[in-house]
């Protein structure tokens, strides 16, 4: 399945797990994506704090969200939870 949708949005990514579920009655296993940002070819030591946290909420937001909306929907039972 192929969608469109803003991965820093998470209504966006929650509307296409939900419709995930409903048309093949399970939640996601696997999940790949191409999304990317960045703005300009400024070097790390130049980049405003705006656009760094763009850059983090594109490559990184959606995946942390996907794991945690499918542990929530499978009910998952974490055994500890340390970083």
């Amino acid at each position: 399945m192929a969608v469109k949708m803003d991965v820093t949005v998470l209504a966006d990514l929650q509307a296409v797990l939900d419709k995930i579920h409903k048309t093949y009655g399970k939640t996601v296993e696997l999940a790949v994506d191409s999304a990317g940002w960045m703005e300009g070819e400024s070097p790390l030591m130049d980049m405003k704090e705006r656009d760094w946290d763009r850059c983090i909420a594109v490559h990184l937001k959606v995946r942390a969200f996907i794991v945690i909306f499918n542990a929530e929907e499978r009910n998952f039972q974490p055994r500890f939870s340390k970083i």
